[in-house]
């Protein structure tokens, strides 16, 4: 149980962050990285999603595609940083 006044984690999820230069179109699991209907770009963005596997597919001003299957844990909190060219994930 959190304790008063802090936020409580969701069980099975866990957070992505995207961050990169100059900036790509993301999705996961075939949608839209953000949950919306329209697709965002950006050089930054962050999702919540259910832990387990999925699917991130990133395409970058040039429509140069990259896809990525990552492992998401509960409460993990997973970052893809770099260039298009050079990403690392931690």
């Amino acid at each position: 149980v959190a304790p008063a006044g802090s936020p409580k984690s969701q069980a099975g999820q866990g957070k992505v962050i995207v961050k990169i230069m100059p900036w790509a179109y993301v999705w996961v699991d075939g949608e839209s990285f953000t949950g919306k209907s329209a697709q965002e770009a950006g050089p930054t963005l962050t999702r919540r999603l259910s832990s387990g596997k999925h699917v991130l597919h990133l395409q970058d001003p040039a429509e140069r595609k990259r896809d990525f299957e990552i492992n998401l844990k509960p409460d993990q909190v997973l970052r893809i940083e770099g260039t298009f060219d050079k990403l690392s994930m931690r």
